[in-house]
């Protein structure tokens, strides 16, 4: 009787807010956390071969997002193309802001590529209304990522730009969200690496002027005649608004700026084990103590080759040449003049590439990286910026 009384007691007291209920609120999504200042901050450290690699960080030093996961795609491989004959993934997403019941999101990875418009199209404005890009989305992405009852949970958004109207469910950012540092973007630093670049959604008179971003921060070189081009094929990464009471994503935890940069953190060196003496039996023989495991040193990435440049002096060449890039044992070259990149690459071992019978009057784009050896194997680093030119000779 007296376990009863005390089970309706708890009951009332649950019912009437007496008693705390333990829910998701200690497991809430938030806004991106900004830690530090605007000033600019050198983080250095060493490879294997003890040579020294430096990134330059602006001093929100940290900035973290959480992640859910929404939809699923198929991912893409190592040169960045999709194969559609594989199965799908979640797709994971970074939580840019929340505000009441909407989400905004951006994907943690660009998910395809693009062109904005096909090649050699001359009209006298590029619009996000009738580029390929937002086509792209609406036609395949869509349809393919997202179950009709996920796309009855996203929020139709107001996407127009210049009083160009649009309004989309899935859309690129703009070029002010991709300035706002509340969504943990920040301006980049010219020289500097943050990540893999990817375009945003503009309205341009300049086939060369696509607004893009490099990872989290704002690609100092664009909205200046020398950005991204509309007839390349550009990494997408999509973002949409999302109902929190949505039932049909679920949390993916955290990401921050080393996410991003693909930092190597040097390990703490593994304690050493004292030998234990084991008395020896005369009559059976005891076998012997296992060695520690040998500690093996993880490879860093070279880092990407800068200051990249491509000139026609001969009749139907190009030659491309770019900065060392310090413990690289060679390069690999990229160059084509209709997008994308073949799968087909040059390797060279110093830091200059001549591509000969090329065709007068196109343009070719070039692109390079460095490779280190990690044992037999080529570890790659990531692909410069894009250079081009037209051959004239």
């Amino acid at each position: 009787m007296k376990k009863k009384i005390i089970a309706s007691i708890v009951v009332l007291a649950l019912f009437f807010g007496m008693l705390p209920i333990y829910s998701q609120a200690t497991d809430e999504l938030r806004n991106p956390r900004i830690i530090g200042s605007d000033s600019w901050k050198t983080v250095t450290y060493k490879d294997e071969n003890g040579l020294e690699y430096s990134y330059v960080y602006g001093d929100p030093m940290c900035i973290t997002w959480d992640c859910v996961y929404f939809g699923s795609y198929w991912q893409k491989d190592s040169e960045g193309n999709i194969d559609k004959t594989k199965e799908k993934q979640p797709i994971k997403w970074r939580v840019l802001s929340v505000d009441g019941d909407d989400l905004f999101l951006l994907a943690d990875d660009s998910v395809y590529k693009s062109k904005y418009y096909e090649d050699n199209d001359t009209r006298s404005i590029y619009t996000w209304k009738d580029s390929i890009a937002r086509n792209s989305i609406q036609t395949d992405f869509i349809p393919n990522a997202f179950t009709k009852d996920e796309q009855n949970d996203i929020i139709e958004t107001d996407t127009t730009l210049d009083d160009v109207q649009t309004t989309d469910k899935v859309f690129l950012l703009s070029e002010e969200e991709g300035k706002n540092k509340k969504y943990g973007f920040m301006k980049g630093k010219s020289g500097s690496t943050y990540g893999e670049t990817w375009i945003l959604r503009c309205n341009i008179t300049s086939s060369y002027g696509l607004s893009r971003m490099e990872g989290y921060a704002y690609d100092t070189m664009n909205c200046s005649g020398i950005g991204a081009t509309v007839f390349y094929q550009n990494n997408i990464r999509p973002a949409l608004h999302l109902k929190k009471s949505s039932t049909h994503y679920k949390k993916a935890g955290t990401v921050n700026i080393y996410d991003e940069l693909d930092v190597e953190r040097t390990p703490e060196p593994a304690p050493t084990a004292k030998p234990t003496k084991v008395p020896v039996p005369t009559a059976t023989p005891t076998p012997q103590s296992q060695a520690p495991n040998k500690v093996v040193k993880k490879v860093a990435a070279p880092s990407k080759p800068t200051k990249v440049k491509v000139k026609n002096n001969k009749k139907k060449t190009a030659t491309v040449t770019w900065s060392k890039v310090s413990g690289a044992k060679g390069y690999q070259v990229q160059y084509a003049y209709s997008a994308p990149f073949s799968k087909k690459t040059k390797t060279v071992s110093t830091n200059k590439f001549v591509a000969k019978k090329l065709k007068k009057k196109k343009t070719y784009s070039f692109r390079v990286r460095a490779y280190k050896m990690n044992g037999k194997k080529k570890l790659y680093g990531k692909w410069s910026k894009v250079v081009r030119i037209k051959i004239k000779k």
